[in-house]
């Protein structure tokens, strides 16, 4: 039998190595290939990164300006809220206004707040250069709120801001609201009718109660404020209104800042006539820094039933303890249907955190009262007639 030497393997070349030499092990793997798997891991990772980016840019997009993206987006709402938040979304896209219908937000951590919207309507848009944010019209029919109980609050007094500018500018065309009713335990509170625009250009802001009808009367505001220290206010307020049916009407001005705010007020109305002038701080301790008051012809008994009719004139002067005493003068008198005894039983009083001289003529009304009530003298007995003669 004979083998085939060319089928056999060719025995390798001898090395020139040196006797006792060590055998070389492998090759070391080559640092170029790993670099390249890394930059590539990145670059995937990378671009996955900016899909999702993109899609989730894409989908808020669709949630913005399409009414399916917004009909999502408030299922979606609605589930996350988990019984919070329910209501029909009717039309509209978050980009540029809805149509809600059966609004209704609860408090699930039993402290019983429950606000109910029966129909909000409204449009707006968001424009550049400038930014500008423009509602033209918010429209709400009847707002039920149940204001649940509510966490003590701090005894901390107001801080002033630092700064009240804007990032943008904002433009409120029409905002209205049918009826507000607010529930606090058993009372009820109602107002309606309320009408409200304003307008900022980032810094100077303008914002005006065309009207709001109260329990107590109709009242219509307006103020100016810039946004920067010491922020500079000016403003006017209204109220008409009917106090045991007779008209009352008083208009404010508000001028000086929020550090310091100064306020004028006017009333007229049931023969009354008075005028008042106050100083305030109000992020101080002491919000009341100087008050003059000055009214005419006030009857008591058209604020109180039970108060006594008279036709009172009021001058006072009120600061806080602690900076110069101020005085309160009072003077009355009464007019043809007030009997004196009344007059002289009506009595008023200052409050505590004001100190004050009461000065006037009290002791002179007193003084009349208790002769008109004092019992004319006796007139003498007249004498016996002289006996007749026989």
């Amino acid at each position: 039998m004979t083998t085939d030497v060319s089928a056999q393997p060719s025995a390798p070349p001898p090395r020139n190595e040196p006797p006792g030499a060590p055998e070389a092990g492998p090759p070391p793997p080559k640092r170029r290939g790993a670099a390249r798997l890394l930059l590539k891991t990145l670059g995937w990772t990378v671009a996955v990164l900016v899909l999702l980016v993109a899609l989730a840019l894409g989908l808020l997009y669709g949630a913005l300006t399409t009414e399916r993206g917004t009909a999502y987006a408030w299922q979606a709402a609605v589930k996350l809220l988990g019984g919070k938040l329910t209501g029909t979304l009717e039309g509209g896209a978050l980009a540029n206004g809805v149509r809600l219908r059966a609004l209704r937000w609860r408090a699930l951590d039993g402290s019983g707040t429950d606000i109910q919207i029966d129909r909000v309507s409204g449009r707006w848009e968001l424009t550049r250069e400038p930014w500008r944010f423009t509602i033209d019209y918010l429209h709400v029919g009847t707002v039920d709120a149940r204001i649940g109980a509510s966490s003590p609050g701090s005894n901390e007094p107001l801080k002033l801001p630092q700064d009240l500018r804007l990032p943008m500018q904002l433009e409120i065309r029409d905002v209205q609201v049918d009826r507000l009713l607010l529930r606090q335990g058993t009372s009820t509170s109602e107002f309606a009718h309320f009408a409200f625009h304003g307008r900022s250009d980032g810094r100077r802001h303008e914002a005006a109660i065309e009207r709001l009808d109260t329990p107590f009367g109709a009242v219509t505001a307006s103020a100016k404020l810039d946004g920067v220290k010491p922020f500079p206010l000016t403003g006017d307020v209204g109220y008409s209104g009917k106090v045991r049916d007779e008209p009352v009407q008083v208009g404010g001005h508000l001028s000086g800042s929020l550090q310091n705010l100064l306020a004028e007020l006017d009333a007229s109305g049931m023969k009354l006539a008075g005028h008042a002038e106050v100083e305030a701080t109000p992020f101080p301790e002491v919000p009341l820094k100087r008050a003059t008051l000055s009214f005419d012809h006030v009857n008591p008994q058209a604020f109180a039933p039970g108060a006594p009719l008279a036709d009172l004139s009021v001058r006072a002067e009120l600061q806080p303890v602690g900076q110069a005493v101020g005085q309160a003068v009072g003077s009355g008198g009464l007019d043809g249907a007030t009997s004196g005894p009344d007059a002289a039983g009506a009595s008023a009083s200052l409050p505590s955190s004001s100190a004050a001289a009461v000065t006037g003529s009290a002791a002179e009304r007193r003084a009349q009262a208790a002769s008109s009530t004092r019992p004319p003298p006796a007139k003498p007995l007249a004498k016996p007639p002289p006996p007749r003669l026989p």
